[in-house]
């Protein structure tokens, strides 16, 4: 499977995307509102079945980030699959996009509660479908959602795309330290990050602007359950 979707990524960005495919509305219930996706159906017999969970912050569907992300890489990765008679759901997140109304705020978010909306996403998928069981690949924060989520009845398996294989507040430290433009905020930075390990806030008010925006006050609390 990882092999295939390696090969799809590749595939994707050179080939159109198929004709054949049925793109699909896709919903699963939500906290307070209905969680949206889209089912992408490959044409003839559909071999396997897939939910793609975003990565992190504002990741719509199909992969793009208002922060800088506009190549559509979870849909050209879904059509890709599609060729190879894999079907596929991608999906907004609760209280982001097409989730909007699922919650009043999309910050009081925690990988559990991202994990118990791709339960959601599992059944809809597999009554969508028909399909046995349903596979998990997720991206960056959303592999860490997929492992959340591992437990959950009809779950094939878990493809992890720039997953996380250590903890969170250790992978940003070594980012940081990485580049050499950061040695004016790097103790401050490291300092919020101890802080947010070991369950506190962190107050935001004295730091350089790029720190204000990275420990955002509205993400702490999310910030501290993905550290844990």
């Amino acid at each position: 499977m990882l092999s295939a979707l390696t090969m799809a990524a590749v595939l994707a960005t050179a080939q159109p995307a198929t004709a054949t495919a049925t793109a699909i509305e896709l919903i699963a219930p939500g906290p307070e509102a209905a969680l949206h996706g889209t089912l992408l159906k490959p044409a003839g017999k559909t071999r396997a079945t897939m939910v793609i969970i975003p990565g992190s912050g504002p990741t719509d569907r199909d992969g793009n980030n208002p922060l800088g992300v506009a190549g559509g890489p979870y849909r050209k990765l879904a059509e890709a699959l599609a060729e190879r008679h894999v079907a596929t759901v991608r999906i907004d997140k609760r209280g982001m996009f097409a989730s909007k109304a699922a919650i009043p705020d999309a910050n009081k978010v925690r990988i559990a509660d991202y994990a118990a909306d791709t339960a959601q996403w599992v059944a809809a998928a597999r009554k969508a479908t028909g399909a046995r069981c349903v596979w998990l690949a997720g991206h960056s924060e959303g592999g860490l959602v997929a492992l959340a989520a591992f437990t959950t009845p009809h779950v094939c398996g878990l493809v992890l795309i720039s997953t996380l294989g250590r903890p969170m507040g250790e992978v940003i430290r070594d980012q940081l330290k990485a580049n050499p433009a950061n040695a004016p905020i790097l103790a401050p930075a490291l300092a919020a990050i101890d802080q947010l390990e070991a369950g506190k806030h962190v107050d935001v008010a004295a730091l350089h602007p790029v720190l204000q925006q990275l420990f955002a006050p509205q993400a702490q609390d999310f910030l501290i359950d993905s550290f844990r």
